[in-house]
């Protein structure tokens, strides 16, 4: 297993997620998204990463509704 436990699926998912993101932030987001994870054993999912970029999104620029 890997360090972050990422399964092709997942990676992904993110990866397709990220493309939406200025090129200067999808790694910092990327590298956001392992370490938000890094404590976990089990493979991530599509919902945990949408779920973790919506955070790290409310976290950066605050609420935006």
């Amino acid at each position: 297993m890997r360090k972050y436990g990422r399964t092709d699926e997942a990676s992904s998912a993110l990866a397709v997620q990220l493309r939406s993101y200025p090129a200067n932030e999808r790694t910092h987001y990327k590298h956001a998204v392992h370490q938000h994870f890094s404590h976990r054993n089990e493979p991530l999912t599509k919902e945990d990463i949408t779920q973790a970029l919506c955070q790290l999104n409310g976290q950066k620029g605050g609420n935006k509704s």
